[in-house]
C-alpha cells in the first residue's frame, strides 16, 4: 500500500478515470479487440510480476528445507523439527529485508508500463 501512494499511483488512477469519462462517455463504451488484448496483457503482467518477486523467497525456502532434510538424514539424532520453523522464518525475513530496495524499483517500473498502456487504451 505504501508503494502505491509513494509512487503517486493514486493520482494517476484518478486521472485515468477522468480521462476514461472523456474518451468514453456513459453509455457509449464499446470494447475493441485492441482494448481487450491490452487488458489481458495487464492482467497477465500482474501475475508474472508477483511470481518474479516471490520466486527468490520460494527458492530460498526450498533450499533451507533441502539442507535441513540432508542434515537430518546425516545425523538422525538431531531434532530439527524445533529448529526448522524459526530458521525458515529468519531466512525469509532476512531475504525480504534485502529485497525491499528492489521491490520499490520493480514496482515503479511496472506501474509506469501499466499506466502507459492504460493511457494508450484510453486514447483509442
Amino acid at each position: 500500500g505504501l508503494l502505491f501512494f509513494a509512487a503517486g499511483l493514486d493520482r494517476e488512477i484518478l486521472r485515468a478515470c477522468a480521462l476514461s469519462l472523456q474518451s468514453f462517455p456513459p453509455g457509449k463504451f464499446l470494447l475493441s479487440a485492441n482494448m481487450a488484448e491490452g487488458i489481458i496483457r495487464l492482467g497477465s503482467g500482474v501475475f508474472s510480476m508477483g511470481l518474479r518477486l516471490a520466486l527468490p523467497i520460494v527458492a530460498l525456502l526450498g533450499m533451507v528445507d533441502l539442507s535441513l532434510a540432508l542434515l537430518g538424514r546425516v545425523n538422525s539424532q538431531l531434532q530439527l523439527l524445533t529448529v526448522a520453523f524459526p530458521m525458515k522464518m529468519l531466512a525469509a525475513l532476512t531475504l525480504l529485508a534485502v529485497m525491499a530496495v528492489l521491490f520499490q524499483r520493480v514496482f515503479t517500473l511496472y506501474s509506469a508500463q501499466m499506466l502507459q498502456l492504460l493511457r494508450r487504451l484510453l486514447m483509442t
